[in-house]
């Protein structure tokens, strides 16, 4: 089970000083606070007040690149046979698995829903994501978390 950790209040503050006057569920206002997130691999919950009502966002992040400057080494497939690839990618980050990396936005904000039914959906898509960590932020008129 992903253990359940408050955003640390600098960096929520700063992202909604960004974007509470514009649309913090956009895709600008999610990309921008998933790169300020510490873990690689998490689920996060927001929910705020929109029009009277609680409204949440829940996504997953995962940042799975390895470190700047590495060589990436692999076998291939080609019509001459199997040919070893050896690269160097310099000041580039290399995306290891691109088709499970990247945000995967289960809620956007578009519908009521309290925190506590967004958490508990994403205590449920945990159980399919294995994430270590599920950082909430509750925001609402109710200010539970």
């Amino acid at each position: 089970m992903a253990e359940i950790i408050p955003l640390d209040p600098l960096i929520a503050d700063k992202w909604l000083a960004s974007w509470i006057a514009r649309d913090p569920f956009s895709e600008a206002a999610v990309r921008d606070l998933e790169a300020a997130l510490p873990a690689p691999h998490c689920v996060v919950v927001v929910t705020l007040t929109r029009a009277g009502l609680p409204a949440s966002l829940v996504f997953r992040a995962q940042k799975t690149v390895t470190p700047a400057g590495k060589r990436l080494k692999a076998e291939i497939e080609s019509p001459a046979g199997r040919m070893a690839l050896d690269v160097s990618f310099h000041n580039r980050p290399i995306d290891l698995d691109p088709l499970s990396t990247g945000r995967v936005m289960t809620m956007q904000g578009e519908s009521p829903c309290s925190f506590d039914a967004a958490l508990a959906i994403a205590q449920s898509l945990v159980r399919w994501w294995p994430c270590p960590v599920i950082y909430t932020l509750d925001g609402t008129f109710y200010g539970r978390a």
